[in-house]
């Protein structure tokens, strides 16, 4: 866990700012500066490896850390930490603003992957998975692999003699203070058995480490204004966007233009009545029809680039209670809250709809299923802290499948995959 450190400039040691896990300096004994709590070595490594999908440490790390360290920001609230003091100063909590990264990037997801691309062309074993837990978790190097991983997830006992069932090589003995001398592979050849000797998340895409950080702000105003009332037309939401980059505003001023020309050309109701079509009358977001389109578009994405796709079902515990006892429109209302939930916790690019009744359906456009699972975890987070205007606790259950590890061919075969997770999941209350 992150430790409380002090910084001091001690004349016996050069005169240069140095930090240190007590306030005494050991060579001049002069008092250090309180600076709050700091990742340690083993927390800030997973960190780097799960904000950029690279390996901490090995030659590429100059090459990486100049591309991807010049389209980085630091995180002003918490100082580039990722972290803050609680009240009294005796623990801390994971900042808000960059959710512990520390950092924000500030250039589309797009060119962050084209610079990631580069450095792993040139070191194509520099890719690594993402450590979620950095911080409550229990981050360690794994010397053979040289990335890092989380010694708190649940192993499996084995016979040191005895060859991992997976890749055949022979078991390595890792350091876990919930499971001392566990022994464990750090193989990733069973995507189908996670229980199995796996000590890494599956098939993490790069992706994924993006969408837990927040966008730049001229995307994240983009998508307030995007997510205006259904009745806004898409002209009425270009012409709130001021972006402050050149590109954007050239893109702004084009598509302008064009859309003028296109309102001059077309039928006036045509484009309301298309709105219409896709929207749910109810909260706002698209509908079952818009989802099945979107899906179908990324199906066939995949198909030709590989990128991935995943698909999550949302379906909320309750909604018929609170009908029957409060009334539809509270129902509504609660409706409409957890669409605006899933807005504000969603990238702009995916797709949020509500399938029917309490079903919410969303497309997660570039996203494994590593990626979905961590997403589901925020919402069931979020849902569960929230306050709905009836005073009475929301939870949901979540089915989630994805492409290329389910295989599946259609559209419609991965909302099957994920319906059945979520049935499952219903079954098990």
């Amino acid at each position: 866990m992150p430790q409380k450190m002090w910084k001091h400039r001690c004349p016996k040691g050069g005169g240069g700012l140095s930090w240190s896990g007590s306030p005494g300096c050991s060579t001049c004994g002069g008092t250090g500066e309180y600076d709050g709590w700091h990742p340690r070595m083993h927390e800030a490594m997973a960190r780097y490896q799960s904000r950029y999908g690279l390996k901490p440490i090995g030659p590429h790390r100059k090459m990486a850390d100049e591309l991807l360290g010049s389209i980085s920001k630091k995180c002003e609230p918490c100082g580039g930490r990722g972290l803050h003091d609680t009240a009294n100063g005796s623990s801390w909590q994971v900042c808000e603003a960059c959710r512990g990264f520390g950092s924000f990037f500030t250039r589309p997801a797009y060119e962050i992957q084209a610079l990631r691309r580069r450095v792993l062309a040139s070191y194509p074993d520099a890719a690594a998975d993402p450590v979620p837990n950095f911080f409550a978790g229990e981050p360690a190097l794994n010397l053979a692999k040289q990335e890092m991983v989380d010694l708190s997830q649940p192993r499996v006992e084995a016979n040191l003699a005895a060859p991992c069932p997976m890749c055949g090589e022979k078991r390595q003995v890792v350091k876990s203070d919930t499971k001392p001398g566990a022994l464990a592979c750090f193989c990733t050849r069973s995507p189908d058995k996670p229980g199995l000797d796996l000590l890494i998340p599956d098939g993490a895409w790069q992706q994924d480490v993006l969408a837990l950080l927040p966008p730049p702000e001229d995307t994240a105003h983009l998508d307030r204004v995007w997510r205006l009332a259904a009745d806004s037309s898409p002209m009425e939401k270009l012409t709130l966007w001021h972006p402050t980059d050149a590109g954007d505003l050239e893109l702004r001023r084009f598509l302008l233009d064009f859309g003028h020309r296109i309102l001059g050309a077309a039928p006036p109701d045509n484009g309301i009545l298309k709105e219409l079509a896709f929207k749910d009358g109810v909260t706002g977001l698209y509908n079952r029809q818009f989802f099945s389109i979107r899906l179908e578009e990324e199906v066939a994405r995949h198909r030709q680039s590989r990128h991935p796709v995943a698909v999550v079902l949302l379906h909320l515990d309750g909604l018929g209670h609170i009908n029957d006892e409060l009334g539809r429109v509270v129902g509504d209302e609660t409706l409409r809250a957890v669409a605006e939930i899933l807005l504000k916790q969603t990238r702009g690019i995916n797709v949020v709809s509500r399938y029917d009744g309490s079903l919410f359906a969303i497309v997660m456009v570039g996203t494994s299923l590593a990626g979905a699972r961590l997403y589901v975890e925020r919402i069931r987070y979020v849902l569960s802290a929230a306050t709905f205007g009836h005073g009475r606790p929301i939870t949901a259950r979540f089915g989630t499948a994805s492409l290329p590890e389910e295989g599946a061919m259609t559209g419609q075969d991965l909302v099957q995959r994920a319906d059945q997770r979520l049935r499952a999941a219903r079954l098990a209350r």
